[in-house]
């Protein structure tokens, strides 16, 4: 479960970089 929020938070951070 952290392994899946760990990848959708990075996700979001390259969405936003």
């Amino acid at each position: 479960m952290l392994f899946i929020l760990l990848l959708m938070a990075g996700r979001l951070l390259s969405l936003y970089s």
